[in-house]
């Protein structure tokens, strides 16, 4: 077998499918290996993608002079940070896509759960790009047991069927020849909008609540129920904007 080509998530395929389980001859250390050089891999690349972003410092410290509210300066963070992780990711085996980007997030975010050296990285990434991208907004302390509830308020309505309805009509109406980040821009608005209507009921108003309670959210993703149920809210979500398979 050559090990050299596969993907990350093919060497985890390889280790979930028991691949080596029958073998007397030492390959439980191989099976080590592989584990561990898959590990390697996604620490890289997410690494490579922080690394970027902080070559990028001047594209996002603009975002902050920008006379707009917080959906009009994401949808121009977006056009930062989308190019270098498909590019990143592209170099590293996965689909240029939203479906190869979202591979990867959820591989790195199961890491994390375990794996203190990830989480403290993803953290470095998002503290880097909101003190560049949004630096005048201030941190602000949110109970766990808000942030579940606003969490779990947010995934039930992400995947209500009036709000798909809604995505699926503004997707409709984009050009067909749209790209990603076009895509990903307008999806960006009716998600914003409603998440901003809730964050308002729960003391995080405009743009401020939103950078506050992202900030917070960024500190307790890690926990794994909450990091599966956002993470199979925004799957279907995702589908429902055709964004995904």
């Amino acid at each position: 077998m050559n090990y050299r080509k596969l993907t990350t998530t093919g060497l985890f395929v390889l280790l979930l499918s028991g691949a080596f389980a029958d073998c007397k001859c030492g390959c439980a250390t191989t099976k080590e290996n592989i584990a561990m050089q898959a590990e390697k891999k996604l620490y890289m690349i997410q690494e490579k993608i922080v690394e970027e972003l902080k070559a990028h410092s001047g594209d996002l410290e603009k975002i902050q002079s920008l006379e707009m509210d917080i959906i009009g300066k994401w949808k121009h963070f977006l056009g930062v940070i989308l190019p270098i992780q498909i590019s990143v990711i592209k170099e590293n085996d996965y689909e240029a896509t939203q479906e190869g980007l979202s591979k990867f997030n959820r591989e790195y975010a199961d890491l994390s759960e375990s794996l203190e050296n990830f989480k403290k990285l993803n953290q470095e990434k998002w503290a880097h790009i909101f003190e560049k991208g949004f630096g005048n907004i201030k941190s602000k302390i949110v109970p766990m047991e808000k942030l579940e509830s606003i969490a779990n308020e947010i995934c039930e309505t992400v995947t209500s069927d009036k709000f798909l309805d809604k995505v699926q009509e503004k997707m409709n109406n984009l050009p067909v020849e749209s790209t990603m980040l076009e895509k990903r821009q307008a999806l960006l608005e009716v998600l914003f909008k409603m998440k901003l209507e809730i964050l308002s009921k729960s003391e995080l108003d405009g743009d401020d609540g939103y950078v506050q309670y992202s900030k917070a959210m960024i500190e307790h993703f890690h926990d794994s129920d909450l990091k599966k149920k956002m993470f199979d809210a925004y799957d279907k979500l995702m589908k429902s904007a055709k964004l995904v398979r």
